[in-house]
């Protein structure tokens, strides 16, 4: 049996080394190298850079919005001005319908002065 092992060991010792060698070859290619490792580190850190840009861009942005006081106070001053415009228009129409009635009336009078000066009779 002894000769049986010693008989296959060099092909047995071929095979293993050719199966660490392949092993250590794939496990080499999934293990970050450091020079990668750097350049993803650079690229994060200037993506960090741009969105804190961006971020601090927003900020500003927000600061100077209109708080919900605020526009508390805007509606209530829009519908106030509402209000007013409806007084408006509603007091606006009953005085142009007053002046319409007037201005029939007059018409109805200078019908008939027209009439009178002209010598004709309505």
């Amino acid at each position: 049996m002894l000769d049986q092992i010693l008989k296959w060991l060099p092909i047995a010792t071929t095979i293993l080394s050719v199966l660490a060698a392949w092993a250590a070859l794939t496990i080499r290619a999934t293990i970050v190298q450091r020079a990668d490792l750097t350049q993803h580190a650079e690229a994060n850190a200037r993506d960090i850079a741009a969105l804190d840009r961006r971020m601090t861009v927003l900020e500003t942005h927000v600061e100077h919005a209109p708080s919900e006081d605020d526009l508390i106070r805007l509606h209530a001053r829009i519908d106030a001005l509402a209000s007013e415009v409806h007084s408006s228009v509603g007091h606006l129409s009953g005085q142009v319908q007053r002046l319409v009635g007037e201005s029939s009336g007059m018409r109805g009078l200078l019908e008939t002065i027209h009439h009178h000066l002209m010598g004709k009779t309505p």
